[in-house]
């Protein structure tokens, strides 16, 4: 069995997200020592794939609320995600620079990828709707919105040129 309620002291158990952190520092004091261990990063890798799942999965990370726009904490959870997914990708492509055949690392590497582009167009697409909301409420001042204004992108120099409509 387990043991009873301790002195205020006792060391509490680590939670998933804590122990997996705690396994990225350890990974990175060990990736410091030698630089070229793939064992190190493929822990680090997993790690930051595992703390990116416990992201997807808390409360309104990836979930929309009813309008079908984030909140700010969401968006910054999504970013935070991305992050994690974009660490865990790195690592598994060092490693497979080291073992070009080590199969965790191919695992990883089609794995992460898909899921870092999915995130970065999410995110993307997220930042530029809250940036839309604020021109908005700014322009809505002088009763217009950004409907008004129309982007043409030039295909050869890829700048934009920006046209006021009634």
């Amino acid at each position: 069995g387990g043991g009873g309620g301790g002195g205020g002291l006792a060391a509490q158990p680590l939670g998933a997200a804590e122990c997996l952190r705690e396994a990225r520092i350890e990974c990175n004091r060990a990736l410091e020592l030698e630089p070229r261990s793939v064992k190190s990063l493929m822990r680090r890798c997993r790690a930051a794939e595992g703390l990116a799942q416990l992201e997807k999965g808390s409360p309104g990370a990836s979930a929309s609320s009813p309008g079908g726009a984030r909140t700010g904490a969401q968006i910054s959870a999504l970013g935070k995600q991305l992050e994690l997914v974009e660490s865990a990708l790195r690592d598994a492509r060092a490693a497979l620079e080291l073992d070009a055949e080590l199969k965790p690392a191919k695992a990883a590497v089609s794995r992460l990828e898909p899921w870092t582009e999915r995130l970065r167009e999410e995110t993307k697409a997220e930042t530029l709707g809250k940036l839309k909301d604020l021109g908005n409420a700014v322009l809505g001042r002088f009763g217009m919105s950004l409907d008004n204004f129309k982007a043409v992108q030039d295909p050869d120099t890829g700048s934009y040129s920006v046209s006021f409509q009634q």
